[in-house]
Parts: C-alpha cells; sequence; structure tokens
C-alpha cells in the first residue's frame, strides 16, 4: 500500500480524535479541501470511514484489520518517527521484503522503480534497523519492529475479493469459491486445463489486475495454493516437467512471490533419483 507522509498525518489525527475535516485542517496546517482529498483518499484504502452522527459526519478509523494494526503501531511508536519516516517509497520497500528477503534489483522490479531510487532508502532503513542484511539481500527486521510488521502484514493481506494468497500494492493474487465472484484472469490450478492437466477446482484462482499470464507465472500461482496437499504437489509436479518450465525462468518469478526458498527445494527434490519418497519430501517444502 502506498502512503504518503499526508496520509500519515492525518491518520494520526484520526486516531487522535479528531473528527471532522475542520479539526484534522487545523492540526496539521492545511486546508480543508486538500485534507478532505486525503480523507476521500484514505477511506477508498479502507483506512478510514465516514459514519453520520445527526447532521454532522464524524471520521473515524477504519474498523477493520488494517484499522488495528494502525492504531496498534500508534500505540506502540512514536507518532513524530512514523510522520516523518515511514511513507511513500520507504513503506513500499518495506512491504516488498516483508516475507522473504530481496536484492535491491528484484526490490526495483517488484516495485517498478529505479534501481538507483531504491539504493538510496536502503542506508537510513537499515540504520535503523527496520532493515537486514543477508549478504546480498534485504529483509524486514520482524523481531525488533513488531508492530510495522503487522501494520504492513495487514496491508498486504487485506482484500474484499476473497480468501488472499499473496498481494503487494494492486497485484493480489486470491480464491474465491463461486463462479459469480471471479474476476481479473484465471491462474494457479484454475489455469492448469489450459495447458493439458485437468484439474478438479473446489475454488478458483484469480489475478488481479487482468492480463495474460505465461505458464511459468501461472505454475508458481500455484505453488502458493499448495500449502501441505499432496495431490496438488503431484499435479504440480505435472504441469512443471509436461509443460517444460525452464527452472531459471521459474526461481526469478518465484522471488517475486516470496516463494525462493520453497521453489529451490521444490527444485532439488525433483533432481532427486529417489522417486519413492519424492512425495513425502515435496511435502515437507511447503
Amino acid at each position: 500500500m502506498d502512503l504518503s507522509r499526508s496520509d500519515i498525518k492525518v491518520l494520526i489525527e484520526i486516531y487522535s480524535g479528531k473528527r471532522s475535516i475542520s479539526m484534522i485542517s487545523a492540526a496539521v496546517g492545511a486546508g480543508p479541501s486538500q485534507v478532505s482529498a486525503v480523507v476521500s483518499r484514505l477511506e477508498k484504502k479502507k483506512l478510514c470511514r465516514k459514519k453520520r452522527n445527526g447532521k454532522r459526519i464524524d471520521i473515524e478509523m477504519a474498523d477493520n484489520s488494517l484499522g488495528l494494526a494502525f492504531r496498534r503501531l500508534i500505540i506502540n511508536s512514536r507518532p513524530l518517527m512514523i510522520e516523518k519516516f515511514l511513507y511513500g517509497i520507504r513503506l513500499r520497500i518495506l512491504s516488498s521484503c516483508l516475507y522473504e528477503a530481496k536484492t535491491t534489483e528484484e526490490i526495483s522490479l517488484m516495485l517498478n522503480l529505479p534501481r538507483k531510487s531504491v539504493q538510496n532508502v536502503i542506508p537510513p532503513l537499515l540504520n535503523r534497523q527496520i532493515l537486514k542484511r543477508k549478504k546480498q539481500h534485504l529483509i524486514f527486521e520482524k523481531k525488533a519492529w513488531p508492530f510495522l510488521f503487522d501494520f504492513l502484514d495487514a496491508c498486504r493481506n487485506f482484500s474484499l475479493n476473497g480468501s488472499v494468497l499473496w498481494r503487494l500494492e494492486d497485484e493480489v493474487l486470491f480464491e474465491v469459491r463461486q463462479k459469480e465472484e471471479i474476476k481479473g484472469s484465471l491462474t494457479g490450478f484454475s489455469a492448469y486445463v489450459d495447458y493439458g492437466v485437468p484439474v478438479i477446482n473446489v475454488k478458483h484462482c484469480c489475478y488481479m489486475p487482468r492480463r495474460t499470464l505465461s505458464k511459468t507465472e501461472i505454475f508458481i500461482h500455484s505453488l502458493l495454493q499448495v500449502e501441505d496437499d499432496a495431490r496438488l504437489l503431484e499435479l504440480a509436479v505435472v504441469f512443471f516437467r509436461k509443460n517444460k518450465i525452464r527452472q531459471r525462468d521459474a526461481v526469478k518469478i518465484a522471488a517475486r512471490y516470496d516463494l525462493r526458498k520453497k521453489i529451490q527445494d521444490f527444485l532439488l527434490v525433483l533432481k532427486s533419483k529417489d522417486e519413492k519418497n519424492r512425495n513425502r519430501k515435496l511435502s515437507s517444502c511447503f
């Protein structure tokens, strides 16, 4: 989720009890029209809501996972530090390496940012121990910043479109049970049939925004659905071999979806000649 400094300042004031545009405007030192635009933007992002109170319309924090996570973040952090530091490109970078370590090149590709812009922001995040290095990779320091992690985690997993499998900004993978709920492009096991591997699906896996997906992307998306289901793992193996997925492409795309470790383990097991215990070993990867 992309939040500007103005977004964060207004959210902090809403949290502190400022319920009207005029009160928030006075607190942040901005014009009512500017504050009104920010509130509308935050409302669309499901971080705040407007509630009628007689003839007056009050503004309050959203009563959902996003609003609750932001409340906990403010309670357990310094609001001034959050307002002056945790917004814009910094939040976007932190979100991208929240679950799995990424290189600066991978982060720049994920966020569609120049690599130099990413590199310039990294030092202060390292200095404040929000990020830590693992050789050439960067990973969020969850132990040092648990409430910030929870807020970013809520941002990445919040959706009105069914059960979220993975999300980053406008890109989201989710599952729905009803055909009427399908949005965007079918992917994962729901798209296997188009590549010669029929699957009986209880859930439909969707990707938004709608676009044509490669067979390698479809394969990687299916790994997000697997969990510990041996039957689905076997189907993934069949799809991988039947469609001759290139290992190099699979590893590159898997990194985007926080599946680097799982795809490396998956490929390692496939190389094993121990076919008898393959399913058990594959299950342990997930």
